[in-house]
């Protein structure tokens, strides 16, 4: 993989090193495109339960993270309002504006955007631009590539898994997420 353009912005100090179209996330973006919306949204909540996961290792009192996830979950799932869900995303988008720290703000705004999946799908790179973003901010340019490869190794594996899951059918969606037709990416 050919991570040139993200060594650019990492030595011009931009804030998101990734970009929708870096080459190293075009097969998972193609492959984003084609699922369908429950599975997108399986896909970026389990995947921020892994990126809280990595969050709560360095700031365990933070908790609007966990809130957002466990928000945006119950409101795919019909258990609460959009009105609760955005607020909870919203909080945590503000979160990252607390704090002049780059991975915190990255992984604030990562599982935001997994959340937001439940809206709609159009955000589900955004959590992988931003998690990858934390990779290289918390472990410098060249270990955070090796993170960033087994990120993104992970994600394949975790959305060939949702695609695959018969389950997936079965949970309680709430009514908007019913619909057969793809809110395409």
């Amino acid at each position: 993989m050919n991570f040139d353009d993200v060594k650019r912005r990492y030595k011009a100090n931009n804030k998101i090193l990734f970009r929708k179209e870096s080459p190293s996330f075009e097969p998972l973006n193609n492959q984003l495109q084609k699922a369908d919306r429950q599975v997108v949204v399986l896909w970026a909540l389990d995947c921020a339960k892994e990126a809280l996961r990595e969050f709560n290792k360095d700031y365990p009192n933070e908790l609007r993270a966990k809130i957002c996830i466990d928000t945006c979950e119950q409101w795919a799932f019909n258990e609460t309002s959009m009105k609760h869900a955005k607020k909870a995303i919203l909080d945590l988008h503000s979160a990252a504006k607390e704090k002049d720290d780059l991975v915190y703000q990255s992984y604030c705004h990562a599982i935001a955007q997994a959340g937001s999946c439940v809206h709609t799908q159009k955000h589900a790179l955004g959590l992988v631009l931003y998690e990858c973003s934390a990779c290289i901010f918390k472990y410098g340019f060249e270990k955070g590539l090796d993170q960033v490869i087994q990120k993104i190794d992970f994600y394949h594996e975790r959305l060939n898994y949702w695609q695959n899951e018969p389950s997936k059918s079965r949970l309680n969606w709430a009514l908007f997420l019913r619909k057969k037709e793809n809110d395409r990416i």
